[in-house]
């Protein structure tokens, strides 16, 4: 299965520096350099673990965020997140009214993009973005009544059964809540 365009591009538009012509290897310090951005930059293209792909991203273009500490943004990138957030979340809305499928595939996936992006300018790693996850996951997943079966209201939603234990994230972010900070 080869590159896509896009990811063809991505290579392209992010070559590593002073990447020797083929037969041109001479091991010299920036060889290795270049060699090892190459790779890392292909790396990112086929990680399937998304925190890792947007924190790449991050770094690549100068976004803060991705180790600590966890805290509030200052109100200038609050206010930048909001708008990407909703910019993604109308035109994925404005694709699917439209019944464009593959915009609408690409507004959901450009909204978690920019979700994880959030989280990583909040100051939580893609290991902690991972394991909050998870423990979304596994508080979701106790949405059922005492039969072990969903519990749905009448317009579908999943609601919150009598077995259903609501997610603490503050072990897994290492975060106390007093300590918050705000601009």
């Amino acid at each position: 299965m080869g590159l896509s365009k896009a990811m063809a591009a991505a290579l392209e538009l992010h070559p590593p520096k002073n990447l020797p012509q083929q037969n041109a290897w001479d091991n010299t310090p920036d060889q290795v350099e270049a060699f090892n951005a190459l790779n890392r930059i292909r790396a990112s293209l086929a990680n399937d673990d998304w925190p890792k792909k947007v924190f790449a991203f991050h770094r690549l273009y100068g976004v803060p965020g991705g180790d600590g500490p966890i805290q509030q943004l200052d109100s200038y990138r609050r206010i930048l997140r909001h708008r990407l957030l909703a910019e993604e979340v109308k035109e994925t809305i404005e694709a699917d009214t439209n019944n464009d499928l593959i915009e609408t595939v690409d507004g959901l996936l450009d909204t978690i993009y920019v979700a994880i992006g959030w989280l990583l300018e909040l100051g939580l790693t893609p290991m902690q973005i991972n394991m909050a996850m998870e423990e979304v996951h596994a508080s979701n997943m106790t949405k059922v009544d005492s039969s072990g079966n969903p519990v749905y209201d009448d317009g579908g939603e999943v609601l919150k059964g009598e077995n259903y234990v609501p997610v603490d994230l503050c072990h897994v972010l290492e975060y106390d809540e007093l300590a918050q900070s705000t601009d």
